[in-house]
């Protein structure tokens, strides 16, 4: 009785966890549609035939129909007779063509994230780290970091009204979103943006209709520029930087600014009561890399941003579920040396 009891707790269990498995098929589905533009070719409905007329480039029959089948199932696609049509939502979420589209959000997490994580035995066994590749990666990090912006744009607006700003330096600009914006609202500003690779760059300045933001290919840390600025920002970048690293770069980061300017960071933190779940894969999947590192906590970016001069530094969430915040200090009145903090 017990022996039959235990096998029934174990169909249970692993009814549980096939269960769960679920929720992957509609990630994978969307990312092949986004990838392949299954979506698009599906516009006004289509047959299979159809479907590869309108593709590109001709793809596997049987993997259309068995990615078709998929779709239906998860209730991205409905069949009306012989044609498919996409459902009203991925329309546009997952098109290639559409504005509104977050399909590169998914395709950054299939094909950077995910395989990453599942990596990680190996990672275990044999200590080995993969290294990062920013040129094979670095557009489509560059897309899903407009989605965090859009939310915090509003937040650093608000914070920067609240300065005397006449120029900012925006450090890893990505395609210069944050200083379009503000180009918008405050023409006269002296904007720079640098990045480190110049593919992103490149399309920056091809998204600058008037020209009037300056951008450069630069590596922030090894940067030979004697500005200064009112306000320097840097969005999303703290994991490229170890925990050692991370006091030369909020050295420079001081060094760039005006007496009296202000330093902002946008970034997720780790160890916050807020998004733990989202830090915590975030950090493995750092970890598993040789060139990335973990992010910070609270604390420990405090500290460090006391220990190089840093005064009133506020923290802001603004993405509970991601841990994400903004973190803003100001340079101080004076260069007076300040004594290294004990962590």
């Amino acid at each position: 009785m017990d022996q039959q009891m235990n096998e029934w707790t174990r169909v249970m269990h692993a009814r549980k966890w096939m269960k769960q498995t679920e929720s992957f098929l509609p990630l994978w589905h969307g990312y092949i549609g986004y990838k392949f533009g299954l979506f698009d070719a599906l516009q006004g409905g289509a047959s299979l035939a159809e479907m590869n007329l309108r593709l590109k480039r001709p793809l596997t029959k049987l993997a259309l129909e068995r990615w078709l089948e998929v779709g239906v199932a998860v209730r991205h696609l409905k069949k009306r007779g012989w044609r498919y049509y996409p459902s009203r939502r991925l329309k546009y979420q997952l098109s290639q063509q559409d504005e509104r589209s977050v399909g590169f959000m998914l395709q950054e997490m299939m094909e950077l994230h995910i395989p990453a994580l599942i990596a990680y035995p190996d990672f275990l066994e044999s200590g080995k780290q993969k290294t990062y590749d920013g040129s094979e990666h670095g557009q489509v990090v560059a897309k899903t970091s407009t989605l965090v912006e859009t939310v915090a744009f509003p937040i650093v607006q608000q914070l920067l009204r609240q300065t005397d700003v006449q120029s900012l330096l925006d450090i890893g600009c990505g395609h210069g979103g944050y200083l379009r914006k503000l180009h918008g609202l405050e023409p006269n500003w002296h904007l720079k943006g640098i990045d480190l690779e110049e593919s992103v760059i490149q399309e920056a300045i091809e998204r600058d209709d008037d020209g009037s933001i300056h951008f450069e290919v630069a590596d922030f840390m090894d940067w030979e520029s004697d500005e200064q600025f009112d306000v320097v920002m840097m969005n999303n970048m703290l994991y490229y930087f170890s925990p050692e690293q991370r006091i030369d770069l909020l050295e420079r980061m001081r060094a760039r600014l005006e007496e009296g300017g202000e330093a902002i960071l946008v970034t997720p933190l780790a160890e916050t009561p807020l998004g733990a779940r989202f830090a915590s894969a975030f950090n493995a999947f750092m970890t598993l890399h040789d060139n990335l590192y973990p992010l910070p906590t609270v604390q420990r970016l405090r500290m460090q941003m006391t220990e190089v001069g840093f005064e009133n530094i506020r923290f802001i969430p603004f993405i509970p579920e991601g841990s994400w915040y903004i973190v803003m200090a100001e340079r101080g009145h004076a260069d007076v040396p300040v004594e290294p903090i004990e962590v």
